[in-house]
């Protein structure tokens, strides 16, 4: 994930997990597509969510098949 940018880390979420990713508002989706990431994380995908997220400005909530991302 070094060097990308967390939108990016969303989208691979969603291939790993066939989950769709929502934002809950403008605001979240801002905050996905300018925030970097830096490092690594060795985690299956649900853990890596959590763990890429407490990283950032974002926070999660899982409804049914969906993951949606809003602002902490």
């Amino acid at each position: 994930i070094d060097g990308r940018k967390v939108a990016d880390f969303l989208a691979w979420f969603e291939r790993q997990t066939g989950r769709s990713v929502v934002f809950a508002d403008a605001g979240a989706e801002r905050v996905a597509r300018e925030t970097v990431l830096n490092g690594s994380i060795d985690l299956e995908p649900l853990a890596k969510l959590a763990a890429v997220l407490t990283l950032t400005d974002l926070t999660y909530m899982l409804e049914g098949n969906r993951v949606v991302i809003s602002t902490r």
